[in-house]
């Protein structure tokens, strides 16, 4: 398709892939109208659009002819999700996949009558919009890839960075009510208690704060740095890499594009394969099935990326115990 229309819901947002004439074809002709929120970039996260699609390929759905795909980025833009979820549902879509939890959230208040799968994010449950993982019992099912996650974020980077005895971490403040700021908050306190060390936290409520909260964590002399997951990170994660490097932190993040950019270490699942995977919950219900019926999935297998130029750049020798564990090196 060579012509392209943007409908701008607010500056530098991409909203629809389809010119409104195009649009309407599709729905004459009984296209399937499948709506995308999500609060990254197209430009650093398009690849996890190209896994949803191939997923419905490989269910025997192919792209333009089956279906299209309404696309609303924020761009990082937390605030904007609830404007850009509405938008999306003046285009009557027959299910949304959204990602992570504040868009799935937001594409709630916005088109309650609406299926919503998750593709990734914190826990349904504990944000409210799911009653429990084996019964949602609502519109919204899919998957989750955070919580006991994160967890593991510290252990790691002590088994990685022992001599770290004192350790950054930047926090999403953004949403203060919301599960992920909750979760993290949580978990640093159980983190005091059991590993013992100095922890610096920094909450951050945009991204424009970054730069300010690097300077305050270098003031305060700490010895390496844990992202916590986020929705405002991702789309400064070279910004926060280059700083970690500038100031000899060893990085630990659960996103692998941290490790790919320079971070020491990610851990997490792997979400394109969960992007695919929530094509497998677009598959039955259009095919029929209620959401509140489908099982919210959580990942059983999980990635390690190493970093290895970077932990020759920051004089680190990486433990052959972690070597051992991880899926990917980075050399």
């Amino acid at each position: 398709m060579k012509r392209r229309d943007l409908l701008l819901v607010a500056p530098g947002f991409i909203a629809s892939v389809y010119p409104p004439a195009l649009f309407a074809q599709t729905q004459k002709k009984g296209i399937t109208v499948i709506g995308w929120l999500n609060v990254d970039s197209q430009k650093e996260f398009g690849h996890l659009l190209t896994a949803f699609k191939n997923g419905m390929e490989s269910r025997g759905r192919k792209y333009g002819v089956d279906y299209i795909i309404e696309e609303r980025w924020a761009e990082g833009r937390r605030g904007q999700l609830e404007a850009l979820a509405l938008d999306l549902a003046n285009k009557k879509p027959a299910v949304i996949v959204a990602a992570p939890g504040n868009a799935v959230r937001a594409a709630v208040i916005s088109a309650p009558t609406v299926p919503i799968v998750q593709a990734s994010g914190w826990g349904p449950v504990p944000s409210g919009v799911a009653k429990s993982l084996a019964k949602p019992g609502g519109m919204v099912t899919g998957l989750t890839n955070f919580g006991e996650v994160s967890n593991k974020f510290l252990e790691i980077l002590l088994d990685t960075v022992p001599t770290a005895r004192r350790v950054g971490i930047f926090v999403d403040a953004s949403d203060r009510n919301g599960v992920t700021y909750r979760e993290s908050v949580e978990t640093i306190r159980r983190w005091k208690e059991i590993f013992r060390i100095e922890t610096v936290v920094a909450e951050v409520d945009s991204a424009e704060q970054i730069t300010d909260a690097i300077a305050r964590l270098a003031k305060d002399r700490v010895q390496a740095l844990v992202v916590m997951p986020s929705s405002t990170f991702p789309s400064a994660s070279q910004l926060i890499v280059n700083a970690a490097l500038k100031h000899r932190w060893p990085t630990v993040t659960g996103r692998d594009e941290y490790a790919e950019a320079g971070a020491l270490l990610s851990y997490g699942a792997d979400r394109e394969q969960l992007y695919q995977r929530a094509a497998y919950y677009v598959d039955r219900i259009l095919k029929g099935a209620k959401p509140s019926d489908l099982p919210i999935e959580q990942p059983t297998t999980f990635e390690l990326v190493v970093n290895l130029k970077t932990a020759k750049a920051l004089g680190i020798t990486v433990p052959q115990s972690i070597l051992v564990r991880a899926d990917r090196v980075i050399k």
